[in-house]
């Protein structure tokens, strides 16, 4: 049987816009008629019945109270959901609910049953919008955060590189412990002998295959550092942002073994995001932002879920053996002194009650498992979103060192706020933006970009959430030979090549024991003194200290080391630390905190491991150590640095 529908001929029909007639006492169709016409763009009219329905006498006023109308300029009046569907016809973004109206009976009479239920509960969803939305509906901007976000991008971009410039020449440097230039040649050895050889700059695109030197390294942090500086500033901010992520992918996807971090591949995918999001104008305001581009904000929100639950969901999955720390809610009672690098904090953390160490897991799981969805709802709960993930990063950043991981997420957070949560007083302190430019209409281009750039991101990071909670198995498609493999390998080949998607999910199992390695010199045999190091732990009576935002890598990679070193195995790069010591570089010894051979190396060296775990707090009071320790079974033997020293070439 077909749908009845309401149709009525008015005989004065409005002449130059269609007309959207509301009642004026409900305070919930207000809202939502201002959203509605801030989606028309002023080309539908709005006003109430108590003003309007003197020039529709064909409608009664009762009628004009239980239902929305909109009148055409062809006179006809539509009520309920098909007068809201014909106006937001008007409405680019909302045009195609017209037309599911029209063709689909079904979600016709579904649309009518709702909007009659919403219709008869006013008051009921009046409250529930002001719990969602707050005291307006109407489409919300974010200006403000938009140049906050860019210029926290940009502070950001600026510690990294500053960071990794204090410590580039010791790690990567000519002189360094892996110079980046024996790097270079190595990958291009291997893979000229594989078949159907690669070239590097397919393989992991970089600046630095082009000329490995200590120059290039100099140009790509300083130059790095230099755009970071212009974003901030909001000078160039597209072009900075793009060079910016561009200097850095080149050091990243040349240098495996000390940038590898997750908050360098996050750096990484922001800073892509980045520079889709980042106007391509001369100079952007901070008081005076352009409205950033909706599909790279919401690229933003799709990146600060999937790290967000991706981290919550490994922490539920993974299991070491068939024990899991974080399900049991034991991992805090490990975490404090077992982390990388403990901060002041650390030891006071590690000592609080055991209910509250099991209240905080609860904590993180919810805010990891639960309010990421929060991104995607009205704004009021987009807003606690924001808070409650920003809270989450502040503790972590109180309680250990993370270099710049937790200030970064706080930035992607940044975009979750819009204007309307500002005071009164800055909204009005934000002027216009100028109309855009020569140079932003010249790379107008890009946003034809930003779509399929999206729809592949949605897409891939769609799967590797399904890879985390296992039910989309990678490792399967890449062991199917490449004609059988899906057509999108290598398209997601190439995005993970300059690092566009990327997993997540810092500790996912938690370690619960401290093995450490001690690196001691003698010339005797007898008298050994042990090098001593910025931030990881050595001397016992060493309080633990700060790095945050600085990252030291260095002292991060003797923390993996040491968990090898406890199944008697070390890293590939580890013995050409000891010959840099061996021989008393000055660029390697420059990142240790104390070199007891400052005038010449030492004869010999060992390497010693133990375990460390913090003392009581009665231990402390009486000892005044942070620390203590027990050395562990077997070692390295004593190693004569004259052998240990890089043969000259001829």
């Amino acid at each position: 049987m077909p749908r009845k529908r309401y149709r009525v001929n008015v005989a004065n029909p409005p002449r130059l816009k269609p007309i959207m007639i509301w009642d004026g006492d409900c305070h919930f169709c207000g809202k939502w008629s201002r959203r509605w016409e801030q989606a028309t763009n002023g080309d539908v009219e709005f006003q109430p019945y108590q003003a309007a329905a003197q020039r529709f006498p064909e409608i009664s006023e009762d009628d004009f109270s239980k239902a929305v109308y909109f009148i055409g300029l062809d006179g006809i009046a539509l009520r309920g959901a098909e007068a809201v569907f014909a106006c937001l016809a008007f409405a680019d973004r909302y045009r195609f609910l017209q037309g599911l109206y029209e063709r689909y009976s079904w979600f016709a009479s579904v649309s009518e049953l709702l909007y009659g239920y919403v219709a008869a509960n006013r008051m009921l969803f009046s409250r529930l919008t002001s719990i969602f939305w707050g005291r307006s509906v109407e489409y919300s901007t974010y200006r403000f955060s938009g140049a906050l976000f860019q210029r926290g991008l940009g502070l950001i971009y600026l510690i990294a590189f500053l960071s990794f410039a204090m410590q580039m020449a010791g790690l990567i440097g000519s002189q360094g412990i892996l110079p980046v230039g024996e790097h270079v040649e190595a990958v291009n050895t291997y893979l000229e002998q594989q078949p159907g050889a690669r070239s590097p700059m397919s393989f992991a695109p970089s600046l630095l295959w082009l000329e490995a030197s200590d120059t290039t390294l100099n140009i790509l942090v300083w130059g790095g550092a230099v755009c970071a500086l212009l974003l901030f500033f909001g000078l160039l901010p597209g072009l900075s942002a793009f060079l910016a992520w561009l200097c850095y992918l080149s050091l990243v996807n040349a240098v495996p073994v000390f940038l590898s971090y997750q908050w360098d591949m996050l750096l990484l995918e922001a800073g892509f995001i980045g520079f889709l999001l980042a106007p391509w104008v001369l100079r952007e305001r901070f008081l005076a932002p352009r409205e950033p581009n909706r599909i790279a904000r919401w690229l933003v929100w799709w990146l600060l879920f999937r790290l967000m639950f991706e981290s919550g969901a490994v922490k539920l999955l993974e299991y070491h053996g068939s024990v899991n720390t974080w399900k049991e809610l034991t991992a805090l009672n490990f975490h404090y002194f077992t982390q990388p690098i403990p901060n002041p904090r650390s030891w006071a953390m590690h000592w609080l009650p055991n209910w509250f160490q099991q209240a905080s897991i609860i904590f993180m799981f919810f805010v990891e498992l639960v309010v990421p969805f929060f991104i995607f709802f009205p704004r009021r709960l987009r807003t606690v979103s924001c808070v409650l993930l920003i809270a989450l990063q502040v503790l972590i950043i109180a309680t250990g060192n993370f270099g710049f991981f937790n200030l970064l997420t706080i930035v992607l957070c940044l975009l979750l706020l819009d204007d309307q949560v500002l005071p009164r007083s800055l909204q009005a302190r934000l002027r216009k933006a100028p109309p855009d430019s020569d140079l932003q209409n010249a790379f107008s281009p890009i946003g034809w970009v930003r779509v399929p750039v999206a729809a592949l991101c949605l897409f891939f990071g769609l799967l590797q959430i399904g890879h985390v909670v296992r039910v989309v198995d990678f490792a399967e498609y890449k062991s199917l030979d490449e004609p059988k493999q899906p057509p999108w390998t290598p398209i997601y080949d190439a995005m993970q090549s300059i690092h566009a998607i990327n997993y997540y999910g810092l500790f996912r199992v938690m370690t619960t024991s401290r093995p450490e390695i001690i690196i001691e010199g003698s010339d005797d045999m007898h008298t050994w003194q042990p090098y001593v190091f910025n931030y990881k732990p050595g001397p016992l009576d060493r309080r633990p200290g700060w790095a945050t935002p600085h990252m030291p890598r260095l002292d991060w990679q003797l923390w993996f080391a040491a968990l090898d070193a406890q199944h008697g195995k070390f890293p590939a790069w580890f013995p050409a630390f000891l010959r840099a010591l061996a021989e008393n570089r000055p660029e390697v010894t420059a990142l240790l905190a104390d070199n007891p051979f400052k005038d010449a190396p030492p004869k010999y060296l060992r390497v010693r491991l133990y375990q460390y775990t913090f003392t009581t707090p009665e231990q402390q009071a009486v000892t005044g150590d942070w620390w203590q320790r027990e050395e562990m079974p077997g070692r390295i033997p004593i190693l004569r640095t004259d052998q240990l020293k890089t043969p000259s070439k001829p």
